[in-house]
């Protein structure tokens, strides 16, 4: 069984090389897109998760998310920010179509939420 691929959209440089590192490191394939609208340029039909900051400049992470779950509807959404639940209810993140991650996080809380998105079903993601 080949390794779950993972989209990863983040647009701070340190921060994406880091989460791509530390998810290379836990066994998986992954994809980086420096931007929303670089991630709206790839073919996610073989992505299982994006990981998606959820403030960006232009497009937003929920915005391309809904963009690439329009090619992909298999796909699972994992949000992270450094800014507040508040600000992630308000843009309708917790819906249960999609899991958050608070930044800043450990390798050891990143693994295990990629870990248990992967295992949800898409209907009831943690």
């Amino acid at each position: 069984m080949s390794a779950a691929r993972i989209l990863v959209v983040e647009d701070e440089q340190a921060v994406r090389g880091l989460v791509r590192q530390l998810l290379e490191l836990a066994g998986y394939d992954v994809i980086e897109a420096v931007s929303a609208e670089a991630a709206l340029d790839l073919d996610v039909a073989e992505v299982d998760v994006l990981l998606t900051d959820v403030v960006m400049p232009g497009i937003s992470g929920p915005e391309v998310a809904a963009r690439l779950l329009e090619r992909n509807p298999h796909l699972k959404i994992l949000f992270v920010s450094g800014y507040t639940d508040d600000l992630v209810l308000r843009d309708g993140i917790s819906s249960g179509t999609a899991a958050f991650l608070q930044k800043p996080f450990t390798a050891k809380e990143l693994a295990a939420k990629v870990r248990a998105v992967l295992e949800a079903p898409a209907a009831a993601l943690p």
